[in-house]
């Protein structure tokens, strides 16, 4: 059996095969062109990335998935390790230069690695963890130690990427914050003041309009008895106030709780109650508990999170 076959393939600009899980010896080289050995000696398999040695059978596997399609000669990879450009990298464009943002391999890349702190570069890292991550997940529940370390390496990796995208979010954000602030500055006094104003000018004319409103009723009233005719023929007008804009009262609909007993017990009793409802009762619940008040029909629990 030709152990070298598939890389041989592969270096012959066929397509051979690659089955997930499967273990290939070859020389590689990964998205970053980092050079990658892999090898098989007495049954256990052995990688290395540059000068780093991957010796977990599941990361090479995930290793090889990576760089399977992009094969190295030999003679190549030993110039690559002894610090020489790959034959086509003067081709390429500058890495800092480069319209494609880098990517991270997932499974070798430790965390900590700094994957780029652009949204370009940190959209694209994250899309390849999330490919490793739906991949797992999509093998059902984890029942081995390799995977659960795998997963959550993932999740911590998720984190980073979370605490640097943050950064670079409020990184950006800051200048116009403070841009937003200062004009908050100059103005918001000014418009509280006069939210202010208006609100107790309107507040005096409402009584008056009330007032006026009562006033006019009652003599709309007269009027109709003594004219022997209905109300709704009578027009004598309606309270309003102002010149340039008149204010008048309008009427609005609010819930009044008469017994809040009976409303509770009745929000509470229906067949689903509303989830509003349960999230208060719930929050309500959870202060007098955590005061040490004993709340009937609630309690603490534990409950057990990945963290």
């Amino acid at each position: 059996m030709n152990v070298w076959q598939f890389w041989q393939d592969a270096l012959a600009g066929k397509s051979p095969e690659a089955k997930e899980g499967d273990i290939h010896q070859g020389f590689y080289r990964t998205r970053r062109l980092d050079p990658v050995a892999i090898w098989q000696t007495d049954g256990t398999w052995y990688a290395r990335i540059g000068t780093k040695d991957i010796r977990s059978e599941p990361d090479i596997a995930d290793l090889f998935a990576q760089v399977c399609r992009m094969p190295v000669k030999h003679p190549d990879y030993k110039a690559k390790m002894e610090g020489a450009p790959w034959p086509d990298e003067t081709a390429l464009p500058p890495k800092d230069e480069t319209p494609v943002a880098t990517v991270v391999e997932p499974s070798v890349a430790g965390i900590g690695h700094n994957s780029g702190s652009t949204l370009d570069q940190i959209v694209a890292d994250m899309a390849e963890w999330d490919a490793m991550a739906r991949k797992l997940m999509a093998a059902g529940a984890i029942t081995d130690q390799a995977t659960a370390d795998k997963m959550s390496d993932i999740a911590t990796k998720f984190g980073e990427f979370e605490k640097a995208a943050t950064a670079e979010h409020k990184a950006e954000k800051e200048p116009h914050l403070n841009a937003g602030r200062a004009v908050d500055a100059k103005w918001k006094p000014v418009t509280d003041k006069a939210a202010r104003a208006k609100s107790s000018a309107k507040t005096v004319v409402g009584e008056w309009l009330k007032a006026e409103k009562a006033r006019l009723d009652e003599a709309k009233k007269l009027a109709a008895q003594a004219a022997g005719v209905g109300e709704d023929v009578i027009d004598i007008g309606t309270a309003r106030a102002g010149q340039k804009r008149a204010v008048v009262l309008k009427t609005r609909k609010v819930v009044e709780i008469t017994d809040i007993k009976a409303a509770s017990a009745y929000l509470a009793g229906m067949n689903e109650p509303v989830s509003e409802f349960v999230e208060v009762v719930r929050l309500l619940a959870g202060r007098l508990l955590t005061a040490g008040v004993e709340v009937p029909g609630a309690h603490h629990k534990n409950q057990q999170y990945a963290a």
